[in-house]
């Protein structure tokens, strides 16, 4: 969620959707979605330069946490504000219903914790506003979710082929039926049947040619001379 690195003072901190005022010689405001909380700067305190308060803390005097560090303090606070679905979207840069659709998996996930609130009631056209703790939780997976490699689309046959399999190097594909615990190849050389299965492996063994499907399970064939219904990966 950091944005800042080395902040002096929370204005040197930027958030989006976040206003950050100096009130006073010693007093901040951080404001989103309308909620307010507050940074007092208690420099020369052992505890901590920066004191966070939120009124949504749940804490003794609503004291978040003391610590030396802006940055902190402003995230501290930001933690527990409320905040729009169209402000994650931008932070995480995504949609606003892939903010939402979320909000919703996590709503079903704190469905037997009461006082764990993911939506408030403020009704808000095309948009949301979210409590701070699930606020959190859902960047969090968005950004997970945008961490993962993108799934490789699964390997398809191209043109089928009535041929020996010899310089056919695998993954390919032979065509043939399931039947009762065995695959039996396609025989009719005017056409080809039944589905295609993925091999990903073949070798000769007492001159019986043997092959290994994706899921790792063998089958035997027949000698090097035989021809099959064989197509190779697009």
């Amino acid at each position: 969620m950091s944005a800042t690195t080395n902040a002096q003072t929370p204005a040197d901190v930027v958030r989006p959707g976040v206003t950050i005022r100096q009130r006073s010689a010693m007093e901040w405001t951080i404001e989103r979605a309308g909620h307010m909380g507050v940074l007092f700067d208690e420099e020369g305190m052992k505890r901590g330069r920066w004191c966070a308060w939120s009124p949504f803390a749940g804490t003794h005097k609503g004291i978040v946490l003391f610590t030396d560090s802006a940055e902190e303090a402003v995230d501290a606070v930001l933690a527990t504000l409320p905040a729009l679905a169209s402000t994650l979207a931008e932070t995480a840069g995504v949609t606003i219903a892939d903010v939402l659709a979320e909000a919703a998996v996590l709503t079903q996930e704190w469905a037997d914790q009461p006082r764990r609130l993911v939506l408030h009631a403020k009704v808000l056209p095309g948009d949301a506003e979210l409590s701070g703790p699930a606020a959190l939780v859902i960047l969090e997976a968005l950004a997970s979710r945008a961490a993962k490699p993108a799934e490789e689309a699964a390997p398809v046959p191209g043109e089928p082929e009535w041929r020996t399999l010899k310089g056919v190097q695998a993954p390919f594909f032979l065509y043939g039926e399931e039947r009762p615990g065995v695959f039996s190849p396609a025989g009719d050389r005017k056409r080809v049947t039944g589905q295609p299965l993925r091999i990903t492996r073949v070798w000769s063994e007492r001159g019986m040619r043997r092959a290994e499907d994706e899921n790792g399970r063998e089958l035997y064939l027949w000698g090097a001379a035989a021809k099959y219904w064989v197509a190779l990966p697009r």
